[in-house]
């Protein structure tokens, strides 16, 4: 809004980028966010001191309107200098953002806390019920959430256009099978695992993989057409 239009530039923002993790820890979920801050020139004391109130009213504004106490100054916001982002940068520019600022999806966490990609593992591994409805609770939850997000036309300026993937040319696709909408509700509801086992055993062992893995749903995917669905005509 108007008041982070002031803030950038005020302090020379150029643009910004923010992944979100997501642990669980003793004291329940917890979600936070790191944000590379790009800015003209670097910010001196007391500019640090204005970003920080600002940031610290809005983001504990919404923490008191949704209901819960305004968390203590002192935990919970933290700014450091950007010296040493040099290498981080390039290391972004070389292997893309992707794989290195939104590693904290698979991170482990620290003190006791998982990430949602270690409850998955736990849950495939023990079969515990308490990490399925964890997990229920974060697609519930999380729904809608952005994982990574750049500032408009930011990554445009510094890095180059996104290749689209060798493998998404439609025509040289294998068709395995398809499901309604329904169908994967229910199955993620019942394992929440399913959601990656199933796109691993058609990758690994195509059709059949597929079928292994449903056979205790009495879900038979030899009903949908296995070739490849009707490609439209190039023009």
């Amino acid at each position: 809004g108007r008041p982070w239009k002031k803030i950038e530039h005020d302090l020379g923002v150029i643009g910004w980028v923010r992944a979100l993790e997501v642990t669980f820890g003793w004291f329940g979920w917890h979600p936070h966010l790191h944000t590379l801050l790009f800015t003209r020139h670097p910010l001196s004391k007391a500019q640090k001191a204005v970003l920080w109130q600002f940031l610290y009213g809005r983001w504990s504004d919404a923490i008191v309107a949704a209901g819960y106490r305004r968390p203590h100054r002192k935990h919970g916001l933290v700014i450091t200098h950007g010296e040493s982002a040099g290498d981080y940068v390039s290391k972004i520019c070389h292997q893309g953002l992707a794989e290195e600022i939104s590693q904290a999806g698979s991170k482990k966490g620290r003190q006791g806390s998982r990430s949602v990609p270690q409850i998955i593992d736990d849950w495939g591994d023990y079969g515990r019920e308490s990490d399925r409805l964890l997990l229920l609770e974060w697609l519930t939850g999380m729904r809608g959430a952005r994982h990574l997000t750049w500032s408009k036309d930011f990554r445009k300026q510094y890095l180059p256009a996104e290749q689209p993937a060798q493998d998404s040319d439609p025509s040289t696709a294998e068709f395995i099978c398809q499901f309604t909408g329904q169908q994967t509700d229910f199955l993620i509801q019942y394992d929440p695992t399913l959601r990656w086992r199933i796109p691993e055993a058609a990758k690994k062992h195509g059709r059949p993989g597929v079928m292994a893995e449903l056979v205790i749903f009495n879900f038979d995917c030899r009903n949908v057409p296995a070739r490849s669905p009707p490609q439209a005509a190039a023009s």
